[in-house]
């Protein structure tokens, strides 16, 4: 539902919107929380031990609560594990763009590889398959996508799995068994005979 919210959202409004986090909040800050704040942006949800690996930095926590003081569109969440944070979706984009324009690619896709590594270790394995895709990194992509598959699957998430399968170059899919027959089965009532083939 976001999507498309921010999808229809008046460029105009857009543009201002991220004008005013840049002049009145990103701007203020350091250097140093500046690049923590971009390099978090990576994470739906920001858990601050995977963040302070991300950043060589250990009091992220200390960081995020005080923009969460402030009420600087960061929200936290005590869950069993600790707090946890959220960036505002409109700030989180503001944050990302600032990531995209500010660094070379490949210094951004080795954030975003350190950042799927340590979301993999974490068990989060669909975060760390989108994180690789973004990083094009396929080969690591792949080899959670297929252990990932069959419990997307179990669980009804064809949706997910298929978002997944669709990130990824068509040529590698069709060298991957384990691929085509989870792109069968997500797409088994719309794609009958493209399943054939595969």
């Amino acid at each position: 539902m976001k999507e498309y919210l921010l999808k229809d959202m008046p460029t105009v409004f857009k543009t201002e919107v991220f004008q005013y986090f840049a002049e009145e909040i990103f701007d203020a800050q350091p250097y140093t929380n500046q690049k923590l704040l971009m390099i978090s942006s990576v994470f739906e949800s920001i858990d601050p031990s995977m963040l302070n690996r991300l950043a060589n930095i250990e009091d992220t926590d200390q960081i995020l609560m005080c923009f969460v003081k402030r009420n600087l569109f960061v929200q936290s969440v005590y869950e069993k594990k600790g707090w946890f944070f959220r960036y505002h979706q409109l700030f989180k984009d503001f944050l990302r763009s600032k990531l995209d324009s500010s660094i070379a690619q490949d210094e951004k896709n080795a954030v975003l590889n350190r950042a799927a590594s340590l979301c993999a270790l974490n068990g989060e394995w669909q975060n760390a398959a989108n994180l690789y895709l973004e990083a094009q990194n396929f080969q690591e992509a792949v080899t959670i996508i297929e252990k990932l598959g069959a419990d997307l699957l179990k669980s009804g998430r064809t949706t997910d799995l298929s978002n997944l399968l669709t990130a990824l170059p068509k040529d590698i899919v069709s060298d991957r068994p384990w691929l085509l027959l989870y792109s069968s089965v997500a797409r088994r009532f719309t794609g009958a005979d493209e399943n054939t083939v595969d």
